[in-house]
């Protein structure tokens, strides 16, 4: 079976050839396992992306028409203060008095 040095050579070239295959197979069964889960965490994180994305779409197109709603309430309210003003129920800002006293 193992009569020379050369028999000795050969049998840890091929220990040394399995080992070395060994952990090349573990390695890119690693290397598999580590892209296979960075691929479920961007699918996970693309479908949070697209739920946020959905809700500021549909609060956009609420506040949209809200906004529509806000600039007729707007302009009722500028003819409220003014029939108010008209009506001296309210009185005007008066420009340029100072609050000072003079004796």
């Amino acid at each position: 079976m193992i009569q020379t040095t050369a028999d000795i050579l050969d049998l840890t070239k091929a220990f040394g050839i399995l080992w070395v295959s060994l952990f090349f197979g573990i390695l890119f069964f690693y290397s598999a396992m580590m892209v296979r889960q960075m691929l479920l965490t961007l699918r996970e994180m693309r479908l949070r992306f697209k739920k946020v994305d959905g809700l500021i779409q549909k609060c956009h197109a609420k506040m949209g028409a809200g906004v529509s709603g806000f600039l007729y309430i707007a302009e009722g309210i500028k003819i409220l203060v003014k029939m108010l003003k008209d009506s001296k129920i309210i009185k005007p800002a008066s420009k340029g008095k100072s609050k000072v006293k003079k004796k």
